[in-house]
């Protein structure tokens, strides 16, 4: 595994966790809710957990090339993983926080190619 497509990874996953409340990696009912209690989705190892165990699924996808679109460069990858998420979200009855993560990445690739951020 390259370490540094792993860090980026699981440090995008406690950026979904913190800013769009989105922990794909907790248990879900497959819905989109959340089935922790609250003192466990106050708890930083278990979001911790979650970070790297997601980070080494990503990784694994990032591997076998399992995106139709290819792989993404290095200083791409963390907004291409907020799209990815955003774009499953897109799948599901009410897709809000879709737009938290693609809010995520467009901020994400303005910082990483030195971009101006997109007009509002």
């Amino acid at each position: 595994m390259t370490e540094w497509r792993f860090e980026r990874y699981r440090t995008a996953y406690l950026e979904m966790a913190k800013q769009a409340c989105y922990r794909p990696a907790a248990p879900s009912d497959g819905c989109g809710n959340i089935e922790l209690d609250e003192d466990e989705l106050r708890d930083p190892d278990r979001v911790q957990r979650e970070a790297r165990q997601y980070a080494l699924a990503f990784v694994a996808k990032d591997d076998k090339m399992e995106y139709p679109m290819g792989c993404p460069d290095g200083r791409g990858n963390r907004a291409f993983c907020y799209a990815i998420e955003a774009a499953t979200l897109l799948c599901a009855a009410e897709p809000v926080i879709s737009t938290k993560l693609l809010q995520m990445a467009v901020a994400e690739i303005a910082r990483e190619y030195d971009l101006k951020p997109a007009s509002q």
